[in-house]
């Protein structure tokens, strides 16, 4: 028997979920497991999603389009853009956020100027979250599916131990 595989490194947690949040843009997000058993992963992939697209812009001027832009774009739900935003403030990748009313209108990026930071970073924000064995199985699974074809026979069968 084969041993455990090595953890996932930070980057490769939030690269992973950034690749389901991807992968599930036409899944209803909120029923069934989707809704209720990966909702950091979900959150986690968003930010991604997010802060790949806001890098280098300097500059947010208008949130309010971008939540648009993001909700079409992205698919990113409008009712988590706020929660996303705020993710992205807390480990400082946007900053001066403004606010009015219950809106974010306006912001400065200081997105990493690597993805690999960039990952890692949001990597470490999906383990502060404490996701559960089905988050943690799944983003195994897609990391092992990631390095390429393999026969069903020789899938080493993934346990965790993020």
């Amino acid at each position: 028997m084969a041993a455990d595989p090595t953890p996932l490194a930070s980057e490769h947690l939030a690269l992973r979920a950034h690749d389901v949040h991807q992968g599930l843009h036409d899944v209803d997000r909120n029923v069934g497991l989707v809704g209720s058993e990966l909702e950091t992963t979900q959150l986690v992939g968003m930010a991604a999603a997010l802060a790949t697209s806001v890098k280098g812009r300097e500059v947010v001027d208008d949130a309010v389009a971008l939540k648009t832009v993001a909700a079409e774009q992205l698919d990113i739900d409008r009712f988590a853009f706020n929660s996303i935003v705020e993710i992205l403030e807390e480990v400082d990748f946007v900053r001066n956020v403004r606010r009015t009313g219950g809106s974010i209108t306006s912001f400065y990026e200081s997105v990493p100027e690597t993805f690999e930071r960039l990952y890692a970073t949001l990597g470490e924000v999906w383990t502060q979250r404490a996701p559960g064995e089905l988050e943690q199985t799944l983003i195994g699974t897609v990391q092992e599916l990631s390095m390429g074809p393999r026969r069903v026979e020789d899938r080493v069968p993934w346990s965790g131990g993020l």
